[in-house]
């Protein structure tokens, strides 16, 4: 026999109660608060909410739009889902509102009329995830613009077959080529000067344990029969994160110095 309806409703709130998402279910067109989980209570300052409407229980978010979002799954039926959104609000009593983004899905209940008479949201906080992907894009861009201001190429390759995985920097200036004709292994040999394609070999191969590294200089094929000198290094390294080994180097364009050596 199946459990009494009270048992199953009892149930269920005690697995909304300690779900990982934050849960609030909402009610009547003004969206009435009539449950907020532990996590959603969390996530914010503390303020009251049961009984409230949305717009009454968090005013900010009102200002931010999502009122109407919550007005449209309503009325529509259908489910909302965003991926980062950002909603500002505080994260203690009577503090400021603060930068935050969150995963959203607001999804319409329906009554046994069949017909939409509230919304359920699951929401799960992104914030810190969304700053640091922020702020590791900064800094590539950041080391980007470094490489281009130095004039030189960095480079990371899989030094089995040296195939390129990444290539930056003034690659026209340095090597000759734009970027997309060195993203092939057979592009960071065919450009070598012959005579110097046996040290170029011996160098770039000679990486055996985590660590290791090398520097030579040799001729680089610039434009259709033109030579210039350029100076190569390079270190074994450990992906981050990965048990995978890279080569990681530099290319600079040496050849004002070589000339007045000579």
């Amino acid at each position: 026999t199946s459990p009494p309806a009270d048992a199953v409703d009892a149930m269920l709130v005690r697995v909304f109660e300690e779900a990982p998402a934050a849960i609030a279910i909402h009610k009547g067109p003004e969206h009435r608060f009539v449950f907020a989980n532990r996590r959603f209570r969390e996530s914010s300052d503390g303020r009251p909410m049961i009984g409230r409407t949305y717009a009454e229980a968090f005013p900010e978010f009102a200002q931010q739009g999502y009122v109407d979002i919550f007005d449209k799954v309503f009325t529509t039926g259908e489910s909302f889902v965003a991926t980062g959104a950002r909603a500002d609000t505080p994260r203690t009593a009577g503090g400021p509102a603060e930068e935050r983004y969150w995963n959203l899905t607001f999804q319409a209940s329906r009554g046994v009329d069949g017909q939409p008479d509230g919304v359920t949201s699951f929401v799960f906080e992104v914030t810190e995830h969304v700053l640091a992907r922020r702020e590791a894009e900064a800094a590539g861009h950041r080391y980007d613009d470094l490489v281009e201001a130095l004039g030189v190429v960095v480079f990371c390759v899989d030094p089995e077959g040296w195939r390129p995985v990444w290539v930056r920097g003034r690659v026209l200036e340095v090597l000759g080529v734009d970027a997309a004709q060195v993203s092939t292994s057979q592009a960071w040999w065919e450009r070598v000067h012959p005579e110097d394609l046996g040290p170029v070999y011996t160098a770039r191969g000679s990486l055996a344990a985590e660590g290791d590294r090398y520097r030579i200089e040799y001729r680089q094929r610039s434009g259709e029969s033109g030579w210039r000198w350029v100076a190569e290094s390079g270190q074994l390294q450990r992906e981050h994160g990965s048990a995978t080994l890279r080569t990681w180097g530099l290319v600079q364009d040496v050849s004002e110095r070589v000339a007045s050596q000579e």
